[in-house]
């Protein structure tokens, strides 16, 4: 459950929108597929950055849509 003020958020002209991310039940799959080479790890994996790095991480998936497909972040 969230809180807002509809009136500020009225006269601000603002958006809500959902988004579905995939259920991590897919997850052990995709291990899978990638262990095996269905899936090609190495070609949609753009980036690999550190979590100190996560500022970097957002200006490359706003500004450099072209060449950021997936961003690993490594803690």
């Amino acid at each position: 459950k969230i809180e807002l003020d509809v009136n500020d958020f009225h006269v601000r002209k603002l958006q809500l929108r959902a988004s579905y991310a995939s259920p991590g039940i897919y997850l052990p799959m995709v291990l899978e597929y990638m262990k095996a080479g269905v899936i090609p790890g190495d070609k949609i994996i753009s980036h690999v950055l550190e979590l100190d790095q996560m500022e970097e991480a957002m200006r490359l998936c706003s500004k450099e849509k072209e060449t950021t497909l997936k961003i690993v972040i490594r803690p």
